[in-house]
Formats: structure tokens, C-alpha cells, sequence
């Protein structure tokens, strides 16, 4: 019986946990038209150095070894798209195909890649959701947990 008490106990205790199970990706403004890729990929090494402008390259080895799911956004494509988080571990990276050029930065310097927990709270200081908001834009990729 005690066993049982203890059980619950910790049950009601788990909804303070969050952890992310969907991750909506939104085109924003134009980006909704433009014909872009996003990778959402459990977090490694390599995801964090590979510079972003050759990871969309055919062929690309990390691209090909990182189990990403893979959105498309362009003409006949829905401006926001959802990715189950599930496989992804404790981290996820996204990746974007943002036209025109841009430098590359190692890691989350460079604005077309971010780094996002997938349990705790996000770098902004919100607490993480079931939930998750990737905002795409041409200024790069913004994080919001959703309510």
C-alpha cells in the first residue's frame, strides 16, 4: 500500500518535468514562399562544426549521418510544419537553408543553426513545453515555447 502512495506521489510531481514532444517549424514572412530546407537533428560534434553553408551540399557525410527529419517550405508547402521529437535525445539541432549569402559561425553564432533543449528551459529563460515554436525568417531562427 505504501508502494502504492509513493507511486502517485512522484505522478504528480512529473507534470513540473515538461519535456518537448512537438517541435512546430513556422516559415515567417517571406519565407513561407521561399523554397528552403530545416533539419531537426539530435545534437552532436559535428553538427556544431559543420559550417552550415556546405551541410545542404549533396552528398554532405554529416548531413547524410545525422537521423534529421527533413521540412520543406515553398510554393504548395504549408507555412508551418510539425516534427515529433521523439528519437532526438536530449537536445535537438535546427538547421536552415536560408537564401542568399551569410557567413559561416561555429555552433549557435551562426543565425541558420540553434541549439535547443529538449527538457529544462530554453537559452531565453523560458521553461520548456510539450511544445515548441521554431520560428524560420531571414534573420535566422528564433525559439518560443508554446503555452
Amino acid at each position: 500500500m505504501k508502494t502504492s502512495f509513493l507511486f502517485l506521489g512522484v505522478l504528480a510531481l512529473l507534470p513540473g518535468c515538461a519535456s518537448v514532444r512537438t517541435i512546430q517549424i513556422a516559415a515567417e514572412g517571406g519565407m513561407a514562399a521561399a523554397s528552403i530546407q530545416v533539419d531537426v537533428a539530435p545534437d552532436s560534434p559535428a553538427l556544431q562544426s559543420v559550417p552550415v553553408s556546405s551541410y545542404f551540399l549533396p552528398g554532405n557525410a554529416i548531413r547524410a549521418g545525422a537521423k534529421a527529419h527533413t521540412v520543406r517550405f515553398g510554393e504548395g508547402q504549408p507555412s508551418t510544419q510539425e516534427v515529433s521529437a521523439s528519437g532526438l535525445g536530449g537536445k535537438a539541432v535546427i538547421i536552415a537553408q536560408l537564401p542568399g549569402g551569410r557567413a559561416d559561425a561555429p555552433g549557435d553564432a551562426d543565425s541558420r543553426r540553434k541549439t535547443i533543449p529538449l527538457s529544462g528551459k530554453l537559452p531565453n529563460g523560458e521553461k520548456v513545453t510539450s511544445v515548441l515554436r521554431v520560428g524560420i525568417s531571414d534573420g535566422g531562427i528564433t525559439v518560443k515555447a508554446v503555452k
